[in-house]
């Protein structure tokens, strides 16, 4: 099932690009690319690695952290909506994978 981490390189993705499209504020855009860039080397170590668990684990904390980061950083909100709901994708996508691998003995 480690293919399903590649689905997080579409969260990674909007989050690189959005900030230079709808002219975020400093704050915001170094959030979301570092977070996007975070998301890739993740997704792309969960895919080579034996012992995936704590990219999967990494994964699930920038997925909490887009959740809650709008509100910590006082995102307008009209740009609150889109981290959050990477911050979901992600989430669910990175506690699947963690399942799955602590699941086949790959912990």
């Amino acid at each position: 099932m480690r293919h399903v981490a590649t689905l997080n390189f579409v969260p990674a993705v909007f989050l690189a690009i959005a900030p230079f499209v709808l002219n975020a504020n400093r704050a915001v855009m170094l959030n979301d690319v570092t977070c996007a860039v975070i998301l890739a080397v993740c997704s792309l170590a969960i895919m080579r690695a034996s012992h995936p668990l704590l990219f999967d684990a990494a994964s699930i904390v920038v997925g909490i952290w887009l959740i809650v980061s709008p509100f910590l950083l006082a995102y307008p909100p009209a740009r609150s909506g889109g981290d959050v709901l990477a911050g979901m994708l992600v989430l669910f996508v990175s506690s699947m994978e963690m399942l799955e691998d602590t699941h086949h003995g790959l912990a």
